[in-house]
């Protein structure tokens, strides 16, 4: 059975939800920019870091998500590069919106985004749900989560209401679909 999402309940500890959003702040390149879809509104804060600084973080993520692929996707994925971009998004109540319905994709041509890995490094916050076009309430709540999904499907994460949702993105890529 073909999935179009995938969701690890708690898979990261507190401990390493609390290390990754340090490496984070304290490795942010401000030289990077967010390019969200160009149809969609988008109100989070974002920072984008690096892959070599949370490296030693995520390898056992990454290594997840590959299996989690092989299982349920069945993309050809290429190798997660030290300098691929990640982002940090931040979402708080007073946020106009959160980010609208949109696909995650990038103008290269000879790579295609297969999958959005998201992995929920909030402490507490209402609203700001995640939606996945044609499917079911995903319960992406908990600190720790991750979610994993196909990219090219629509996606939107509702406004906040209290407290802040921080989130880790990070893009899996491969060969061009054909």
């Amino acid at each position: 059975m073909k999935f179009d999402y995938f969701l690890h309940k708690k898979y990261l500890t507190l401990e390493n939800v609390n290390q990754i959003s340090k490496t984070a702040d304290k490795y942010e390149n401000p030289y990077l920019t967010d390019y969200p879809d160009g149809k969609a509104v988008k109100t989070a804060k974002v920072k984008i870091i690096n892959y070599r600084y949370l490296k030693d973080s995520l390898i056992d993520l990454v290594d997840v998500v590959r299996h989690t692929n092989n299982k349920h996707f069945g993309y050809n994925l290429y190798n997660t590069d030290d300098c691929r971009a990640l982002h940090l998004n931040e979402y708080l109540p007073e946020d106009a919106v959160g980010y609208d319905w949109h696909t995650d994709g990038d103008k290269n041509h000879a790579q295609d985004i297969k999958l959005t890995v998201l992995v929920n490094l909030s402490k507490k916050y209402t609203g700001g749900e995640f939606k996945l076009f044609s499917c079911p309430k995903i319960n992406f709540f908990d600190t720790g989560d991750v979610l994993i999904f196909k990219s090219f499907v629509p996606h939107k994460v509702e406004k906040i209401t209290s407290g802040k949702r921080k989130t880790l993105t990070l893009w899996m890529d491969g060969p061009c679909f054909k």
